[in-house]
């Protein structure tokens, strides 16, 4: 594993709801539904198709590197989880520049539910090489934001070795949010099957969750294929 720090690049993450499809069709049945946005509000929501073309637009901006649209397959069912089901990630060309994209005529015409600029600070192998697959926003919330970065860079070891990961842009926030940051990662197969290798892994229960435990911090996972 080669964990590189960088101080550079820079994001914006943007979440809408376009429906309230959160779980692959053969789970559905075993999931209460969580709803994502009010009823006077679900008539404005922009569909990932309608994110996708405003996402072009963005793309032309000399400020922004790349902006992809991400449809939610998988939200884990629980209380308080991010549940969102359309996320555009812009990537720009630094932290400088995001006032400037959030300032533009095409960034006005988002119709979003939540928005937080962030600094890519630490990576492992190279997130976008690839725009096909499953990708993973892991929101982690803590109570000692900078130290929890420390905490990630040793559980990075263990999906490395473990789950075949290799790859992992970490995502922290510009200014107040509700996460200490947010991990961004190309999964090396599906959602469900993913998931399941973790939670059938002795050490996943006995490390992991036990360190997020001690370290008072909550992983927050939602899976995404991109549109």
């Amino acid at each position: 594993m080669v964990l590189r720090k960088l101080l550079s690049s820079s994001y914006l993450l943007m979440r809408a709801c376009s429906s309230l499809s959160i779980l692959p069709n053969r789970l559905r049945a075993k999931a209460h539904f969580l709803e994502c946005c009010s009823t006077a509000a679900w008539p404005f929501c922009f569909s990932a198709r309608e994110f996708k073309s405003l996402a072009r637009e963005l793309e032309a901006l000399g400020e922004v590197v790349r902006a992809t649209v991400y449809q939610a397959v998988l939200i884990p069912p629980i209380y308080g989880w991010p549940r969102f089901d359309v996320t555009l990630l812009v990537q720009t060309t630094s932290p400088e520049v995001i006032a400037e994209v959030q300032s533009s005529e095409t960034y006005r015409r988002l119709n979003t539910d939540f928005v937080m600029s962030a600094r890519n600070t630490r990576r492992i192998g190279d997130t976008e090489k690839s725009r096909s697959g499953t990708f993973l926003f892991n929101h982690f919330t803590a109570e000692d934001p900078e130290g929890a970065v420390g905490v990630w860079e040793n559980l990075a070891v263990w999906y490395t070795s473990k789950t075949g990961v290799d790859n992992s842009t970490l995502l922290q926030p510009i200014g107040e949010a509700p996460y200490a940051f947010v991990n961004y990662v190309r999964l090396p197969r599906g959602p469900v099957r993913f998931l399941l290798d973790q939670l059938t892994k002795p050490s996943f229960h006995t490390f992991v969750r036990a360190t997020l435990r001690a370290n008072d911090m909550v992983a927050m996972p939602l899976l995404c294929e991109p549109v």
